[in-house]
């Protein structure tokens, strides 16, 4: 029986390290040219928090972009097609994070980072004048105004509290679950743990393999709707 309850154990502990975030990999970088400025998209392999991106223009014509817990395809950077408002890219991997250096022929008024439905995304929109392009280039069809449309409200994103929620729970469902197994084998007291860490955890689970997911779905059909 003591053994049977290892086995639980050591389940419910993989399975909450399965959990865990891996790291995203930068994938792909697509460069748009508008009539109001510059749009970046960045595409990762799995989903990533907004938060983690950072940028600033130092005047040095380098622009400098710095996202957490991610790390980068090689082979991707020769792929990258450069236009003539960007000379240089570069790459550089510190830690468990990026830096993306942008040279620019022309520098940024402002700029901002957002996300549409798609988190596996992050879109650095460079608001400066771009000069007119001569119609014989084809860049020019591709020259759009940014409405603000294309920036996805924020209110419509998932707060991550739902994440610590989560990792709360698989936490005190793991802890409650092994502090039960110890105290199997004292009958000075009534064994609560256990039974109340492996309810924890099974409840936590459920709610993060299909409620959640759910939930996900439903706010992505609102935003097809609009």
């Amino acid at each position: 029986m003591m053994r049977i309850k290892i086995y639980i154990t050591i389940l419910i502990i993989g399975l909450a390290l399965g959990e865990e975030d891996q790291p995203a990999i930068l994938q792909n970088i697509d460069i748009s040219v508008k009539e109001n400025g510059l749009i970046i998209e960045f595409q990762f392999s799995s989903n990533i928090l907004l938060e983690y991106a950072s940028g600033w223009y130092a005047h040095t014509e380098w622009f400098y972009v710095t996202v957490l817990n991610t790390s980068i395809n090689s082979t991707m950077a020769p792929l990258i097609k450069k236009t003539q408002y960007i000379n240089d890219i570069q790459f550089d991997q510190v830690g468990e994070s990026i830096q993306i250096s942008l040279k620019l022929s022309v520098p940024p008024d402002n700029h901002e980072f957002y996300q549409r439905t798609d988190k596996k995304q992050i879109f650095l929109l460079l608001r400066s004048p771009i000069q007119h392009i001569s119609k014989s280039d084809p860049i020019t069809k591709q020259e759009i105004q940014i409405s603000e449309a294309e920036i996805t409200k924020p209110e419509l994103f998932l707060s991550e509290k739902d994440n610590k929620i989560k990792v709360m729970g698989y936490f005190m469902g793991v802890s409650f679950t092994v502090s039960g197994i110890i105290q199997e084998d004292s009958k000075t007291s009534v064994n609560w743990e256990l039974p109340a860490g492996i309810v924890i955890f099974l409840g936590t689970y459920v709610y993060d393999k299909y409620f959640d997911k759910q939930k996900n779905n439903s706010i992505e059909h609102l935003e097809e709707d609009k």
